[in-house]
């Protein structure tokens, strides 16, 4: 006897209802073991294993991990971040290092903290290699720095020494590896210094490089004089007689140029425009810390006893030539002198100065000296405003008697010139008075 059509409807029914619950207790099923999946990520994420233990860099078969290249990219920042290259308040990722290839500060400090590591790493292998160990002093350093972070942390506030690392050296250092990347440094260190020291040439190395190389290094000047002399002689025979004597006498002059220059002079051989321009700005403002540099000439030239404003008479600008200078070399009042210098951007020593002021003015000089200045003007005895004023025997010069310092004559006696700093001053002084050369006129 066949089920009625209403007992097999309810049997279909009842057993779609078990499918959709088999169906809904796989998927919450599925849901549960993802959330354990993520959570277990995540918790891996945050314990830093996964960023202690994966490969950022690979030196020679030895793996480098993303906590390391963390740890030298922090210690890069903080150095340029010491010297103010960057805003740091603004993400480096954001401020341009290189305006010609948009290279951001991000990528130029890990680029120079990459180059670090794999420096240090080649040099601690080399060392390793040749069973070099670090000198006892070193040791003693390294042996200081790793118990001050067994205590440091209590003195910062921090709840462990691991917090205090945490913080100070990446998220992800902990103490061992942290004492293996400063050991390193210094393993490094101690041994590109030994190879340093172990540089001895013996004198023949410098006689022979001195022979490939003389042009460059002396002038020999070679000459002989002839010396005559008559001189009376008697004979055995009692008569008198005139001998005559020459003597040849060779001497050599030696003239051997060195360069002796005031250490002002350095920053302009060994630095580019743009650190030439931090140069200038961290003298003038005594890297924001006046107070250490109590007896510093630039505390009293730029922050106590700055340069006085000076209003030049209203009639002398009637000249446009001359007002068109004014407007120009004023916009640099306060700008520090820096020997060589002869931009905005690096500042000025005297000549740059009014070099730069005249190209800006519809002059062409391109860079002059002062004795370049004064040879471009014309000599004049009776100054108006607008002419060039120069001096002699302001410094040491190579030309003792030529040109050696200029300024630009605003009227009444006064000058703006770059001293230092640039700034405006009386020509009315015993100093400027004993030292003055002569006025030009500007072509």
């Amino acid at each position: 006897m066949s089920a009625s059509p209403e007992k097999k409807s309810r049997s279909s029914q009842r057993r779609e209802e078990e499918q959709k619950d088999r169906r809904s207790v796989a998927l919450y099923s599925a849901i549960g073991l993802a959330v354990v999946v993520f959570a277990v990520v995540l918790m891996f994420w945050n314990s830093g294993l996964l960023q202690r233990n994966l490969t950022a860099l690979d030196l020679n078969g030895t793996k480098y991990s993303a906590a390391d290249v963390q740890y030298y990219y922090n210690s890069i920042y903080a150095s340029y971040a010491n010297q103010y290259a960057f805003d740091p308040s603004t993400s480096v990722k954001k401020q341009v290092y290189q305006e010609e290839t948009q290279m951001s500060w991000y990528d130029y400090l890990l680029d120079q903290a990459l180059e670090t590591l794999r420096s240090n790493a080649a040099l601690a292998a080399k060392a390793k290699a040749e069973g070099f160990s670090i000198t006892p002093e070193s040791q003693t350093e390294l042996d200081a720095f790793l118990a001050q972070l067994n205590t440091a942390w209590l003195s910062y506030g921090y709840n462990s020494r691991e917090a205090f690392i945490k913080a100070s050296f990446g998220t992800y250092m902990t103490y061992d590896r942290l004492a293996e990347l400063v050991g390193m440094e210094y393993l490094a260190g101690d041994y590109a210094q030994s190879k340093l020291d172990a540089i001895d040439h013996p004198q023949a190395d410098y006689d022979t490089y001195y022979q490939e190389h003389a042009d460059e290094l002396d002038t020999i000047v070679y000459s002989q004089l002839t010396f005559r002399a008559v001189l009376p002689t008697t004979d055995a025979e009692g008569n008198t007689h005139s001998s005559s004597y020459r003597v040849y006498y060779d001497y050599y002059i030696c003239t051997v140029t060195l360069k002796n220059e005031d250490l002002s002079h350095l920053p302009i051989y060994i630095m580019s425009g743009e650190q030439l321009s931090r140069y200038a700005l961290y003298m003038a403002a005594l890297g924001n810390r006046p107070d250490l540099f109590p007896n510093s000439g630039y505390v009293d030239k730029y922050i106590t006893n700055p340069p006085q404003p000076y209003d030049v008479p209203e009639q002398y600008l009637s000249d446009p030539d001359f007002a068109a200078l004014l407007t120009e070399a004023e916009k640099y009042l306060g700008y520090p002198y820096v020997w060589g210098g002869s931009s905005p951007a690096t500042s000025f020593d005297c000549s740059g100065f009014l070099s730069y002021v005249l190209n800006q003015c519809g002059w062409d000089v391109g860079r002059l000296g002062a004795q370049g200045l004064y040879n471009y003007c014309t000599p004049v005895s009776s100054p108006r405003p607008g002419d060039l004023v120069f001096f002699r025997y302001t410094y040491d010069a190579p030309n003792p008697d030529g040109v050696t310092h200029c300024g630009l004559y605003v009227g009444d006696g006064m000058m703006l010139h770059c001293g230092d700093p640039v700034q405006f001053t009386s020509l009315n002084t015993s100093y400027w008075q004993s030292h003055f050369y002569a006025w030009g006129r500007l072509p």
